[in-house]
């Protein structure tokens, strides 16, 4: 099954504006992320868990995709 956790996004620094990579989990999980342009600590917020309910809706589309393709013909 595909893992959504691993999946790499790119966001901006708020301070000096480079394009830092974040993994999804590690804004889940709100793990801070040196920028690699001023080496500022960027904290990513997951207001509410909006990225966790999201990925857990998606994880749950993804599984019964994958149900209904091993069902079909059947």
């Amino acid at each position: 099954m595909i893992s959504l956790d691993d999946i790499e996004i790119e966001a901006e620094c708020p301070m000096c504006g480079f394009y830092n990579p974040f993994l999804i989990k590690d804004i889940a999980l709100e793990t801070p992320v040196i920028c690699r342009g001023c080496k500022t600590t960027i904290r990513p917020t997951d207001h509410m868990g909006e990225t966790q309910q999201a990925r857990k809706k998606i994880n749950k589309a993804l599984q019964d995709l994958e149900s209904a393709i091993k069902n079909f013909g059947r």
